[in-house]
């Protein structure tokens, strides 16, 4: 059951409906908590940062350094690169002036350890909290490199194909924006695309 809520809150995380999917996170956590499960445990806390990074970036950085620590004591790289991933962009919505320099440090070490475990969703995820780091600061011309990078990555992969919708925005690819609506029917598009609109409006 708690695999199950956590994989539910997934769903509504994808689409950017991030009050329903803490929802089922933290009824997933109080599941695993229960069955004393710590390596569940240790992947809700990722969720958790993942999920309060868009919304709360203070409480997804508390969450990370949680999700840091158990995953550091259970030796799980994957779960450590995502967590830094997610703190990546908690640091850049959470203080967007001053706190660039932990973010890049953030997303680097998530880099550098996804690489290192082959996980190439993590890569992407990584390359992705790149990706809002140049966004914020008004960076086009690293945004199109790290556009190119994401682009081969997804043919490498071939899933999550919908992540770069914030990209095409940013950049006013009208066309590709057009193609993830269309190709991505089980997206609540029209709720995803507003997400999205807030966040780069706020940078």
């Amino acid at each position: 059951m708690a695999e199950t809520l956590r994989i539910i809150g997934h769903i509504y995380r994808f689409n950017m409906m991030f009050d329903t999917a803490l929802t089922y996170y933290y009824q997933s956590l109080e599941w695993a908590t229960e069955l004393d499960s710590l390596g569940l445990v240790a992947k809700i806390y990722v969720n958790l940062t993942e999920t309060y990074c868009w919304i709360l970036p203070m409480k997804a950085l508390e969450y990370g350094e949680k999700a840091l620590r158990l995953n550091e004591s259970l030796d799980s790289p994957i779960e450590i690169g995502k967590a830094y991933s997610a703190m990546a962009i908690a640091e850049i919505l959470s203080a967007r002036s001053g706190r660039h320099p932990t973010a890049k440090n953030y997303a680097n070490r998530a880099f550098s350890i996804q690489e290192g475990t082959g996980y190439r969703s993590g890569v992407l995820f990584s390359l992705m909290s790149q990706v809002w780091g140049e966004m914020v600061q008004g960076n086009e011309s690293r945004v199109r490199e790290l556009k190119e990078q994401v682009i081969d990555l997804l043919e490498e992969i071939n899933v999550y194909r919908y992540l770069p919708l914030v990209i095409y925005m940013f950049l006013g690819e009208q066309e590709a924006i057009q193609t993830i609506e269309r190709d991505h029917e089980w997206l609540s598009f029209r709720d995803m695309k507003k997400q999205a609109e807030r966040f780069l409006a706020s940078g």
